[in-house]
């Protein structure tokens, strides 16, 4: 199966990983600690382990991503009315004993012209060699300096080198139907009946959705 590990590729990975190592002690052990050497070391060993570990960091929805980082972005739609841009920047994040393996941040725009930062916490499910076709759930996360909580939930699964993705409601807490932000957070303790917010974000960059935010959500 695409997602289950092949022997003749974990074995390649394997001798990358003894070829890597090698260098990397034989830089270290060569100008001493602290030195340039040891830095250079640290990062082929931890590009071993994604190697070994993680490949699909490496092609991202579909996309070649040597960062282990995919951007995108999209429009966000809301069964009660609004559409938002939203923009997504994931990285792969690896914690021991944690299911998650994203994170990164995120920017939201409003029909009022107001964009909101966040930053992400998230999985990909079952993930080995590819991203397509796998589960995903996210959380956009307020950053610390926003006084405004408009935390929120996205899910859903890579299809076509993009993410679609649906709220499960969870956009009703923070924000009205028109768009716009409540100034105290979270005034809806349950989400509003039979709201829903999907949104298919393709790869693009932060400029792209800028320029799509101006031209396409924000109401003149």
């Amino acid at each position: 199966m695409a997602n289950t590990p092949d022997p003749q590729q974990l074995e390649l990975a394997k001798e990358m990983a003894r070829e890597g190592l090698g260098a990397a002690k034989r830089q270290t052990i060569g100008c001493g600690m602290g030195c340039l050497g040891s830095i250079i070391g640290t990062l082929i060993a931890a590009v071993i382990l994604i190697v070994l570990f993680a490949p699909w960091a490496f092609y991202i929805g579909g996309h070649p991503t040597p960062t282990t980082t995919w951007e995108g972005y999209g429009k966000l739609h809301s069964s009660i009315g609004a559409d938002y841009g939203l923009y997504l920047k994931l990285s792969y994040y690896h914690v021991r004993r944690s299911r998650q393996n994203l994170s990164g941040g995120a920017a939201l725009c409003t029909p009022q012209g107001k964009t909101l930062q966040y930053g992400i916490d998230g999985r990909i499910d079952g993930v080995w060699l590819y991203t397509e076709g796998k589960q995903t759930k996210l959380t956009l996360e307020k950053v610390k300096a926003d006084t405004v909580n408009a935390t929120f939930d996205l899910y859903g699964e890579w299809q076509n080198g993009r993410l679609v993705l649906n709220d499960r409601g969870s956009m009703g807490k923070p924000f009205h139907a028109d768009g716009s932000v409540d100034p105290k957070g979270r005034y809806n303790p349950m989400p509003i009946k039979n709201e829903q917010a999907n949104a298919t974000i393709s790869y693009g960059t932060k400029f792209d959705f800028d320029e799509f935010c101006a031209n396409e959500i924000v109401k003149r």
